[in-house]
């Protein structure tokens, strides 16, 4: 029995790695809106919806599992990517294996080992450091400097040169990383801020529309005429019909435009995301080796699918259905 359901878990795990789907499937599968939201039924509208909600769901799942995949590998890693961390720091390998059990150890012993450290790599100790922070801003410009100058006199030609290759490709990768981050977002915060700019004049207006369905329904509860009660509710029709379609063709106009925005630049956020994951292993000395790129670009597919599912926002008469004006 045990063999079996440990058979059926890994036809369920492969069954998984075979229907995971790129960033580009899922923007292919995006249903289309081939209605207008503001006079489609209510059919049309939750059909709609629920194929983009099922679409979701698959890449929040998609997502999920890959975020937690990441999650085993970093914990069944941990010890190793703390060990390195604490030698990128300038721990040696000893020292960083004891501070592990740090939360096990005194402040004094955890002391002992910082000196030990400061001394090797920097040729001073806390109590330097302690001093220096006492001085004013041109005198620690000037400690800095001298502590500076007597480190590279001390340090190995050949261990100098390596530690500034790597500082300068530290740096360097920072530099990118940060650029390509900038980039993305600006162009992200373009279609955001046209679509904030709508939805500022859209609650404008409905204020205005509120006022005038409260007046109407005043009058509709006022009138014992049929002809006038047809004549006011047609009024009010109008009226919310308006205003949804004042607002609704814009914002498919802005996100039809973001979503070209996400089609043309998919290659930039997996760049973007190699370049997070580069950083990461640059940082704890750990690469994992099942990791599949593509996270960050279907989370972005996710977001305008979810821009796409607030295509009704504006639909005033949305009662399931039923008419708010009855």
């Amino acid at each position: 029995m045990k063999h079996f359901s440990t058979l059926i878990l890994a036809l369920i795990l492969f069954s998984h790695v075979l229907a995971q789907k790129t960033a580009e499937e899922y923007l292919a599968a995006i249903p289309q809106l081939t209605f207008n939201p503001c006079t489609a039924t209510q059919e049309q509208k939750q059909k709609f919806k629920e194929d983009l909600a099922a679409l979701s769901d698959s890449a929040k799942a998609e997502i999920e599992a890959r975020q937690q995949a990441s999650e085993q590998f970093q914990a069944e890693h941990q010890d190793e990517v703390q060990e390195n961390v604490l030698k990128g720091l300038g721990y040696s390998e000893e020292q960083a294996k004891k501070l592990k059990n740090a939360d096990q150890m005194s402040d004094e012993e955890k002391m002992v080992i910082a000196n030990q450290m400061m001394m090797n790599k920097y040729n001073m100790d806390i109590d330097d450091l302690k001093k220096a922070a006492t001085l004013d801003t041109a005198g620690q410009r000037r400690w800095v400097k001298a502590q500076s100058t007597s480190s590279m006199a001390d340090m190995d030609p050949e261990k100098n040169k390596s530690e500034q290759i790597k500082t300068k490709q530290d740096i360097d990768l920072r530099t990118e990383l940060k650029f390509q981050n900038d980039k993305l977002r600006a162009g992200e915060d373009k279609y955001m801020q046209q679509l904030r700019k709508l939805d500022k004049e859209a609650d404008s207006a409905r204020i205005v529309l509120d006022e005038q369905l409260e007046k109407a329904r005043k009058d509709l509860e006022n009138c014992s005429n049929d002809q006038q009660r047809d004549q006011i509710k047609g009024h009010i029709e109008n009226l919310m019909d308006d205003y949804c379609k004042q607002f609704t063709p814009k914002y498919l106009e802005i996100i039809e435009q973001y979503k070209g925005y996400i089609q043309k630049n998919l290659p930039e956020y997996y760049k973007l995301e190699e370049l997070q994951i580069k950083s990461l292993e640059a940082q704890t000395g750990v690469k994992d080796p099942n990791y599949r790129k593509g996270t960050m670009p279907i989370g972005i597919v996710g977001t305008y699918i979810n821009l796409l599912m607030d295509a009704f926002k504006y639909r005033v008469n949305d009662g399931f259905g039923m008419l708010i004006i009855d």
